[in-house]
């Protein structure tokens, strides 16, 4: 049987609370500060949670940041939408986005997680989480095996349209994604060249970031055959910033952890610095985020990042506030870092 998913372990219960704050193992640290949650859960749309927030920027409107997020209804974890004027410290919400799949297909139990990207042509494509499978209301977690699926719109804020073709791509057996393949940011470092996604992949060694690449962003996507960082760095839900006064890269994605009496859970944001946009190492890495700097929570979900101004840069992750590592009653916050960054 191959490995279980963090998603997988929390939905058959084999996660206790937590018992205290606890500083992640890993040193040196970037000087974060937190300003808790900034949307909360309890519209129709997220009734049940809100997590997994991915931000970004309309060129056309720069002062507006908008975002894609997970909301769980009676139905199930699906993207919804929001946008914020204030820079990220309130939100407001438009209703989820995408629909599920008819049963037996790849998004019938959950259409969520989405990153996206304008393409050449003006339109633009969004890559996001399907499953065929979850877990019984109200938690609905998604469970089995996790693919990358493609939708497309016009417009960054849609109607999107899900495509069932092409695949991007899906969990390919004997290997180190053979669990699980779900989608991540998409950058294209060099103006003309192809384009990089930055996906989460697990197998029973652990978990990771890879690098998948394509010069059609409509099309297959070529998976790299090794992770970009060792699957014992247990890591997944990467978000990925160059510092353009540094020239570095930075990959910030949330850390595993594991104890004899909890089993494995997101207590941590990890950042690793290299001067590439694949050159990560276990011998460059920070912790952002963690209990000891976002007191309102012990679990710190996944990670995305925006550049509000030239000293200021903007992480959104999710947690609870009862400090539980269920999936449900989840809240999205907001965390600032000095530019540039610079680990102490």
């Amino acid at each position: 049987m191959g490995a279980l998913t963090r998603r997988q372990l929390l939905a058959a219960g084999l996660l206790a609370g937590l018992a205290g704050p606890r500083r992640a193992e890993a040193a040196p640290r970037l000087p974060a500060v937190d300003l808790g949650p900034v949307l909360r859960h309890g519209a129709p749309e997220d009734v049940n949670g809100a997590r997994e927030m991915i931000v970004y920027r309309n060129p056309a409107l720069p002062s507006r940041l908008y975002a894609y997020y997970d909301g769980c209804a009676p139905d199930g974890w699906i993207a919804c939408r929001a946008w914020s004027d204030t820079g990220g410290r309130s939100w407001i919400k438009r209703g989820r986005v995408l629909q599920l799949g008819p049963p037996g297909s790849r998004w019938a139990a959950s259409a969520s997680s989405p990153w996206l990207r304008r393409r050449d042509d003006g339109g633009w494509a969004m890559y996001y989480l399907g499953t065929p499978t979850a877990t019984a209301p109200p938690s609905s977690i998604p469970s089995g095996r996790y693919t990358t699926n493609l939708a497309v719109a016009a417009s960054h804020i849609g109607p999107w349209d899900q495509l069932a073709d092409p695949v991007p791509f899906s969990p390919l057996p004997g290997t180190w994604y053979s669990a699980t393949a779900s989608p991540g940011p998409v950058l294209r470092p060099a103006a003309g060249g192809p384009w990089l996604m930055y996906f989460s992949g697990s197998s029973a060694a652990g978990r990771s970031i890879g690098l998948a690449t394509t010069t059609d962003l409509l099309g297959t996507w070529t998976v790299q055959p090794d992770p970009l960082l060792p699957p014992s760095e247990e890591l997944e839900n990467a978000a990925v910033y160059r510092d353009t006064r540094t020239g570095l890269w930075w990959l910030l994605a949330n850390h595993i952890h594991r104890t004899a009496t909890t089993g494995p859970y997101t207590n941590a944001v990890w950042g690793y610095w290299p001067a590439s946009p694949t050159g990560f190492s276990p011998g460059r890495r920070a912790v952002v985020l963690d209990a000891t700097v976002c007191r309102w929570t012990r679990v710190i979900g996944m990670p995305s990042v925006t550049r509000l101004s030239s000293s200021r840069l903007a992480v959104f992750y999710d947690g609870r506030a009862d400090h539980q590592p269920g999936h449900l009653r989840r809240d999205i916050a907001l965390a600032l870092l000095p530019l540039p960054l610079r680990p102490v």
